[in-house]
C-alpha cells in the first residue's frame, strides 16, 4: 500500500500569520478546505475522515484538532502555528475596529469578551481550550493538567509562532515540499526572526487598567504556558542560523517580563484589586540619538551612580520588580535595547514617585550600559526611540 503524505495547516491564528493566502499563492487551487462543525472543533478522525475523501495534498483547517501520529495509509502532518494570547486579542480587535465591526476601547472589549464564557477564542485561553477539544468552561487552574496535551503537540506537530511571519512561511513551505505538494509559485524565503510582537504587546497593556491587566493575564494562564513551551521546543528545532533562535527565546523572556505570568504570585492574585495607589512607582528608560528635550528636574550623573539606582530598584525578596522607599509595585513599562538594534545613547532614566517625576540623565553608550546592567533586568526594545 502507497502512504500518502498531506499536510493540514491548522488556522488557529489568522489575524497573526495568513496561512490561508500563503497557501492560495503557493498552490493555486491544489488545496482544500476543513469547514467546522457547529460550536466545536472537529475531531482527530473526523480530520482524517475529509482527508480520505479528498485527493487534495493540503487541508486549511480553522478549526480542528491536530492529527498526531501515522496510520498505515496516511502521513499527516499538522501545521500548529501558535500565537501570543494577548497579541493575538489586541490584534483581533484592531481588525474588528478597521472593518467598523467594533467601536469600544480595547479595555471595554476584553471586559465584555471575558464575561461572555470561561474561554474565549481570540481573549481568553482560545488556542489551548481548542487544542484540548474545545474545552472552554474549563478554568485550567491546574495548569499541569494541560501540559500533556501542550507536550504531545510540541513533539508531534510541526510547530510554529505565528508572531514571527518569516520563519512561519519557512515552516509552512519546508512541510509542503517535504510532503510533495505542487508548489506553484516562485519562492523567496527569508529565515529570520522579524517580530512585532514586544512593540503590540507593550500597546495592548497600556490600554488596560491594572486590575483588567491582571485579570487578562491570569485568564490566559494556559495559552501563555502554552507559548512559552512552543518557543522553546521552536527554537530548540528551528533550522537556522543560532542568532535567530536566540532572538525567538530573548522575545519570548522579554514578553513574559511584560506580562510577569512566570511567577506564580502574579496569577494568583489576578483577581484581587490591584487599582495604583499613592506608593506605586513607574520607571522609564527612554533611549533618545538626540541629547535634548528633558522633562522634571535634572541633573548630569555618571554611570556609576546610575547602575546603583537601577540595582535598587529590581533588588526584591520575592523576585518579584522591587521598589525604592518602601513602595509596593514598579510598573517596568519601557526597557533599553534589543541586542539588534541597539540605540546610541540611553538619554534619560524617569523614576515616577507618586506623581513626581525624578530623572537623571545618562550620556554613555548604549552598549557599555547593557554590559553592566543587573542579570535580572531585561533589556529589550519596544519600539521607536523616544517611545
Amino acid at each position: 500500500m502507497i502512504t500518502r503524505h498531506v499536510v493540514v495547516y491548522h488556522g488557529y491564528n489568522e489575524q497573526l500569520f495568513s496561512g490561508r493566502a500563503h497557501l492560495k499563492a503557493l498552490l493555486g487551487r491544489s488545496w482544500t478546505v476543513l469547514e467546522a462543525p457547529a460550536g466545536r472543533p472537529s475531531s482527530k478522525g473526523e480530520v482524517t475522515a475529509f482527508i480520505r475523501g479528498t485527493e487534495a495534498p493540503v487541508v486549511f483547517a480553522a478549526y480542528a484538532l491536530p492529527v498526531l501520529g501515522d496510520t498505515i495509509d496516511l502521513k499527516i502532518r499538522s501545521i500548529v502555528p501558535v500565537g501570543h494570547p494577548i497579541v493575538r486579542a489586541f490584534v483581533n480587535y484592531r481588525r474588528r475596529v478597521d472593518h467598523q465591526r467594533e467601536s469600544a476601547t480595547f479595555a471595554e472589549f476584553v471586559t465584555a469578551e471575558l464575561a461572555r464564557s470561561r474561554n474565549n477564542l481570540f481573549v481568553a485561553n482560545g488556542q489551548t481550550a481548542l487544542l484540548a477539544g474545545g474545552q472552554w468552561q474549563s478554568d485550567f487552574s491546574n495548569l499541569d493538567e494541560i501540559r500533556p496535551v501542550i507536550r504531545e503537540v510540541c513533539e508531534h506537530a510541526e510547530i510554529g509562532m505565528a508572531d514571527f511571519p518569516q520563519l512561519m512561511k519557512c515552516i509552512l513551505t519546508q512541510a509542503l515540499l517535504n510532503a510533495r505538494a505542487p508548489i506553484s509559485a516562485p519562492l523567496a524565503l527569508r529565515p529570520v526572526a522579524e517580530n512585532d510582537l514586544l512593540a503590540v504587546l507593550a500597546e495592548a497593556l497600556e490600554e488596560l487598567p491594572r486590575s483588567l491587566h491582571d485579570e487578562l493575564v491570569a485568564r490566559n494562564a494556559a495559552d501563555l504556558l502554552l507559548f512559552d513551551e512552543v518557543a522553546a521546543a521552536f527554537a530548540a528545532s528551528l533550522p537556522a542560523a543560532a542568532a535567530e533562535r536566540d532572538c525567538i527565546r530573548e522575545v519570548a523572556d522579554a514578553a513574559a517580563e511584560l506580562t510577569r505570568h512566570r511567577d506564580p504570585k502574579t496569577i494568583a492574585v489576578a483577581a484581587a484589586s490591584t487599582a495604583k495607589t499613592p506608593t506605586d512607582h513607574h520607571v522609564f528608560f527612554r533611549p533618545e540619538p538626540v541629547l535634548g528635550s528633558q522633562v522634571g528636574q535634572e541633573r548630569h550623573v555618571q554611570l556609576a551612580q546610575v547602575l546603583p539606582l537601577v540595582a535598587e530598584l529590581v533588588e526584591d525578596e520575592q523576585g518579584l520588580p522591587g521598589v525604592v522607599d518602601g513602595g509596593r509595585q514598579i510598573a517596568l513599562l519601557v526597557v533599553l535595547a534589543h541586542p539588534r538594534m541597539l540605540f546610541r545613547h540611553l538619554h534619560d532614566v524617569h523614576v515616577q514617585r507618586a506623581g513626581e517625576l525624578h530623572c537623571v540623565v545618562v550620556d554613555t553608550a548604549a552598549e557599555q550600559l547593557l554590559k553592566q546592567l543587573p542579570g535580572n533586568l531585561r533589556a529589550v526594545t519596544l519600539g521607536e526611540p523616544g517611545q
